[in-house]
């Protein structure tokens, strides 16, 4: 059947009912792109690095914080006492509280709003103003702000394209899994057909010889050819075995005894029908959605983002600031209220600067930034270059499995027909048992072949698509770092 998009039910239905793809007796049936969703629900490796993400989007907000007003005050009660010579003391009791609220916006302006009071057994003072400080080289603009938020949002995108990483990863190992499964156990069918067919031959050699009709050293050449077959069941035997365990660990069924499972494989390897696609276009597919291709260019953008930052950091500081206010005194609280519409105010406007002599430091960071981002930038292309070899090599790959496929089934009819002819020259005492053994021998040999040629050719489809960064749509599936990155 080969890939396929499973319908919204039955992914709902294996998701929140896995036990039901169990029977009573452990066996599993299943077929390729069920065990790639097993694969999918049950991968703790993938659970864990979906939380990467979540982590990272929380550094998001985190840098974008440095962007939220700050709300904050202060409330003093205090006492004092001047002992001045003489006989005369002074003693005073105050209560001062200042508050603020300041936000700083993406282009570097900080706006502020203040305001304090003062009630004093003398003298009550209350002031209300707003200033607001703006870097005018040095610190001015999205590039020099907007840095860490920028760079924490990529962080999100490297994690999001890890996640599909994986995922990727996931399905494809699933897919081999269970296609080096269902070879093993058609294996396993052809040599349990192939032993059969021995014994058989050993009986009715045994039956010849007692009628006179072949000669008894035949019997030996029978009875080597059956305990052949049955070393090449018990190697196949083995063979599923192992295959079994490996499809278990990828699935993990939901049983009390997951690795006592039986699976049986309800899919069939697509016919040699052209699956491996245009080479062209899997190339382009794999050059924009491979995950570590995108991995490079979001790199490549951290590179544009510290160059950006690095040359803001070159310029001097210089920053124009202005702050206003208005203010009212009086000898009781009450009083400084009413006395903010009088003529008291405060303004006060300037800049301020600062240059370092050299400025060794800057220039190096900036160095250093523009050679990480062009080391960034030949890495994305040798990636670029690899991916499209590794590509082209599949492909490759994948057209010699398809005409193995045709290949091998020629073979197996040829060699079935010789192995009938054999065993009927045998039978016409025209031929040796022997060479009836060989024969058949090669039957299986053929009949395996073409199990192994159809099998590969599914795997290489599947590895061809995970290439190309294509995998996860042949089977529906949906992740994080879909998009590729302009």
């Amino acid at each position: 059947m080969g890939k396929m998009a499973l319908p919204f039910a039955a992914i709902a239905a294996l998701l929140l009912c896995p036990a039901l793809a169990l029977a009573e007796n452990q066996k599993l049936f299943l077929s390729e792109g069920e065990a790639v969703m097993m694969a999918f629900q049950n991968n703790r490796a993938f659970a864990v690095q979906k939380y990467n993400t979540l982590i990272n989007r929380q550094a998001e907000e985190v840098a974008y914080s440095a962007f939220d007003p700050l709300f904050s005050g202060k409330a003093t009660l205090s006492k004092s006492r001047a002992d001045y010579p003489g006989p005369a003391k002074s003693d005073e009791k105050s209560l001062a509280v200042t508050s603020s609220l300041e936000k700083k916006t993406h282009d570097g302006l900080t706006l502020a709003a203040e305001g304090s009071a003062t009630v004093a057994e003398k003298l009550s003072s209350i002031r209300f103003g707003a200033s607001a400080s703006q870097p005018l080289m040095r610190g001015r603009g999205e590039d020099a702000n907007l840095y860490e938020v920028r760079m924490a949002g990529l962080e999100t995108s490297l994690s999001e394209y890890e996640v599909r990483a994986l995922a990727q990863s996931t399905a494809f190992s699933a897919v081999e899994a269970y296609w080096n499964h269902h070879f093993a156990a058609k294996s396993v069918a052809i040599y349990e057909e192939s032993l059969r067919l021995a014994r058989q031959n050993e009986d009715e050699t045994a039956l010849r010889i007692e009628a006179g009709k072949t000669a008894s050293v035949e019997l030996v050449t029978a009875k080597a050819e059956t305990a052949l077959c049955a070393q090449d069941l018990i190697d196949a035997q083995s063979a599923l075995e192992k295959a079994r365990i490996a499809l278990i660990r990828v699935i993990s069924p939901k049983a009390e005894d997951p690795f006592s499972t039986e699976i049986n494989s309800t899919d069939e390897p697509a016919r040699a029908d052209g699956g491996e696609g245009a080479l062209l276009t899997r190339i382009e597919n794999a050059k924009t959605l491979r995950p570590e291709a995108n991995q490079a260019r979001i790199a490549l953008k951290k590179g544009d983002l510290r160059v950006a930052k690095t040359k803001n950091g070159l310029l001097p500081r210089l920053d124009f600031f202005l702050s206003l206010g208005k203010s009212g005194y009086a000898e009781s609280f009450t009083g400084a209220v009413a006395d903010l519409g009088g003529e008291s105010y405060d303004l006060g406007a300037g800049l301020s600067w600062q240059a370092p002599v050299g400025n060794r430091g800057a220039k190096a960071e900036e160095k250093s930034a523009i050679l990480s981002r062009e080391m960034s930038e030949q890495s994305l292309q040798n990636l670029l270059e690899l991916i499209e070899v590794e590509v082209r090599t599949q492909y490759v790959e994948a057209l010699r499995l398809k005409n193995q496929i045709n290949a091998a089934e020629a073979s197996e009819k040829l060699q079935s027909q010789k192995a009938k002819s054999a065993a009927d020259l045998f039978e016409a005492g025209r031929g040796t048992g022997y060479e009836a053994a060989l024969a058949r021998r090669d039957e299986t040999k053929a009949k395996i072949a073409t199990q192994k040629a159809r099998s590969d050719y599914a795997k290489a489809l599947t590895e061809l698509g995970k290439l190309d960064g294509t995998i996860l749509t042949g089977y529906g599936i949906k992740t994080s770092g879909e998009e590729p990155v302009k």
